[in-house]
């Protein structure tokens, strides 16, 4: 369940259809990869693969830029994208925040309690109480996980905003270099893009997302 998909190529490339039995590996020990089907277990009924043209969460076109291997839907406010970015954002090696899992973050989205991931900050242990699974004490340790999360350094910080392109070791060499948001989002693409490590195509996302009110 853990293994992704996201590489329409890597999928074709590899003939994986619709109702394989596959092959799973540990990337690198840890990851599980998809390495290819099991032929011998086709029974004629998969399905070719075909990449949606609409994104089938609100119908948005989805494209592929050149630069990159994966397709995304357009619509930056997508409830899929809206409920991915949050899980990215409370994510271990973003801000850290235990208790707040997958199916949680969908029940509150689903409520209209939390639609990015600032409104985290909002919720109070009698928003939890309602919700299947909570007792007081569950409830208030969500609180106080979501509340202790403030002390998070910088570089997590920028990384679980879920910026394109910008990968946890790029978010703290931005950190460390400007130190505050305030300043970066002062500053423009040319300067941050002066920082060690750091290319034009991050700079200009990294800009373009500071740029958007």
């Amino acid at each position: 369940r853990h293994a992704t998909l996201h590489n329409e190529e890597d999928i074709n490339r590899k003939d994986i259809r619709v109702g394989d039995t596959v092959i799973l590996q540990r990337a690198g020990d840890v990851i599980p990869q998809v390495i290819g089907p099991v032929l011998e277990d086709r029974t004629g009924a998969e399905q070719v693969f075909c990449m949606p043209d609409d994104c089938p969460a609100c119908g948005e076109p989805v494209v592929k830029n050149e630069e990159d291997a994966k397709h995304f839907c357009v619509n930056p406010h997508c409830p899929s994208r809206d409920i991915e970015g949050i899980k990215h954002f409370v994510a271990r090696s973003a801000m850290d925040i235990d208790g707040v899992g997958e199916k949680l973050i969908e029940r509150l989205y689903e409520l209209e309690l939390v639609r990015r991931s600032s409104d985290l900050y909002a919720l109070t242990v009698a928003d939890l109480l309602p919700l299947e699974g909570f007792q007081e004490t569950s409830a208030r340790n969500t609180v106080e996980a979501i509340a202790a999360s403030r002390a998070r350094p910088f570089g997590n910080v920028l990384f679980g905003l879920g910026i394109p392109h910008v990968g946890l070791v790029t978010a703290q060499a931005i950190t460390r270099a400007f130190g505050s948001m305030e300043r970066l989002v002062e500053a423009g693409a040319e300067e941050i893009a002066g920082v060690d490590g750091v290319g034009m195509v991050i700079a200009e996302a990294v800009a373009a997302w500071c740029a958007d009110p």
